[in-house]
């Protein structure tokens, strides 16, 4: 991150051996149990992943057509994921708990052209597109930090002129244009184009 101190020394997978020498230990060989045991192992296997190559995988999207019991009707179902062609860093999380969270999400099994598969049940899942959540007043200052816009000193400043010009109104927690809002932002852009862009308020 921009900003941030000097590198520091990592967190290592090593036990001390009693002689004041450390060893690096595999998590079955450790005296630890239980969340010592949890946390010990992550640490091994993200040191492990760290230093092998990378993995290749391929975005695949599967096709399968079924056809129903009484071969009344037939189905076309899409499935999109990853094929791993090289398994890499991945193999040092296949014994662990993070094989599902490092690559197990979205994976596909190997699969054939034309060789069937077995349909071990359907689940109907209905999706709706959401609209981008309005912000609230401590997302609005990070957007505002991102953008290099203002000073930490100055941001309850602006969210303060925004409420009292009536720009916006906080509606729970979030900040809810105004109508006068769209009004002068459509003049702004139209005749002041150039003094409304972000990268302009940045530099200032």
């Amino acid at each position: 991150r921009k900003g941030s101190g000097e590198a520091r020394e990592p967190i290592r997978p090593a036990l001390s051996d009693g002689g004041g020498r450390e060893t690096f230990t595999l998590p079955k060989d450790t005296p630890l149990a239980g969340r010592e045991l949890r946390l010990y192992e992550m640490i091994f296997q993200r040191t492990l992943a760290s230093v092998m190559v990378d993995a290749q995988l391929d975005l695949t999207t599967a096709h399968t057509r079924g056809r129903s019991a009484d071969k009344a009707a037939d189905g076309l179902f899409r499935s999109s994921g990853k094929v791993i062609r090289k398994a890499g860093w991945m193999r040092a999380y296949q014994l662990g708990q993070d094989a599902a969270e490092e690559g197990g999400e979205g994976r596909l099994p190997n699969l054939e052209e034309k060789k069937g598969v077995a349909c071990l049940g359907l689940a109907p899942e209905g999706h709706t597109t959401k609209a981008p959540a309005r912000y609230t007043e401590a997302s609005f200052v990070k957007e505002l930090e991102a953008l290099g816009i203002g000073r930490p000193s100055t941001y309850a400043q602006i969210l303060e002129t925004l409420k009292d010009r009536q720009y916006v109104q906080l509606q729970g927690k979030a900040l809810v244009p105004s109508l006068t809002a769209f009004v002068v932002i459509a003049l702004l852009e139209t005749y002041f184009s150039d003094f409304v862009e972000t990268e302009f308020t940045a530099r200032m």
